[in-house]
Parts: C-alpha cells; sequence; structure tokens
C-alpha cells in the first residue's frame, strides 16, 4: 500500500502471471464446472440439460487451458 495515497500498488505483471497460472490449472476448471452444473440443479434445469449445460462448458474450458498453454509454451521458445 501506498502510505502517501492510501492506495494499493499493483503489480500488472505479476497479476498476469497469477491470472494465466489459475487459467492453466485444472483444479480451477473443474471446481468452476461443479458450480456450474450446482447452479443449473439448483434453478430447476432439467438434468439433461444440466448435463449438456456442463459438458460444453468442460469442452470449452479444455480447449480454452490448451490455448493458453501453448501460447505459453510458444512464447517461451521465442516461437
Amino acid at each position: 500500500m501506498d502510505n502517501n495515497t492510501g492506495k494499493t500498488n499493483i503489480d500488472w505483471a505479476e497479476f498476469k502471471k497469477a491470472l494465466l497460472s489459475k487459467l492453466c490449472s485444472r483444479k480451477f476448471w473443474l471446481a468452476l464446472l461443479g458450480f456450474i452444473g450446482s447452479l443449473a440443479v439448483a434453478f430447476g434445469l432439467p438434468e439433461l440439460t444440466a448435463e449438456q449445460a456442463t459438458a460444453v462448458a468442460a469442452g470449452c474450458a479444455s480447449l480454452a487451458a490448451y490455448i493458453i498453454g501453448e501460447g505459453i509454451a510458444d512464447g517461451k521458445s521465442g516461437k
């Protein structure tokens, strides 16, 4: 925290690194999918619809994790 202004100084490079780390985490995606599935059931969606929504979200999450992971790997290799 900056003593003069009372505002917190954010290290954006560290924030970006932490965010990418979370987005590439399988645990994060599984937790998110569990949450989405629970909400779908809680709001009364039929089981098949909740399962379909969870399956679509899982597919999108795995694709996003792959793309981000490959981007990080390519960035480190200098491609």
